[in-house]
């Protein structure tokens, strides 16, 4: 085994109308504050900007990923470009250069700052994609600590490949032993 990774391409992602995405927060005081690299400077937001934390091929060759940001859900085309991002119902992502549908569950709102989704599963029906939170969404309330007392959610989306269908699992974690599971939204369109 060799010691060295080699790249054989790269494909940049891309707006609607070919301009490189930023990773630079979409939100202000929702999304995370962009600095330069010293963490001196404040950086301008961006609404195209993503902080991608997972991607799948599909057997047509587009790209589904998700970004921590708002928590997302991006259809990629095979050249890289955004076809659409899907963010959370009620949650208002204007400016960007392509299409944005608000039709994930409400809920996702409640994540933690900077913590969206963090990974994508395809599974082997080449038509379901899972998409974990990563750390407990704020529910029932906004405390901001991770070691807090009494009931937290995870969720876990399940969405259809094809744009058909999404629903949300979540995961009420109790203080004590025991935790239920809890379904949230099932079959909710994506369009």
């Amino acid at each position: 085994m060799g010691s060295t990774i080699k790249v054989l391409d790269a494909l940049p992602i891309t707006t609607a109308h070919g301009a490189p995405v930023t990773g630079l927060s979409n939100i202000d005081g929702y999304d995370e504050t962009p600095y330069t690299w010293d963490a001196q400077t404040k950086l301008p937001l961006n609404p195209n900007g993503l902080d991608t934390e997972g991607l799948v091929r599909t057997r047509s060759g587009e790209f589904w990923l998700v970004a921590e940001y708002s928590p997302s859900l991006l259809r990629i085309s095979a050249r890289g470009k955004v076809l659409a991002r899907y963010v959370p119902a009620g949650l208002q992502l204007t400016g960007t250069a392509y299409p944005v549908i608000a039709s994930l569950p409400a809920i996702l709102t409640n994540r933690k700052i900077n913590r969206g989704f963090e990974g994508i599963a395809l599974a082997p029906d080449g038509r379901t994609l899972y998409l974990p939170v990563q750390s407990l969404l704020l529910v029932p309330d906004k405390v901001e600590g991770v070691a807090v007392l009494g009931p937290r959610t995870v969720a876990v989306a399940v969405a259809n490949a094809n744009g058909l269908g999404l629903g949300t699992f979540g995961q009420l974690i109790d203080s004590g032993v025991e935790s239920r599971i809890l379904l949230l939204h099932l079959n909710r369109p994506l369009s």
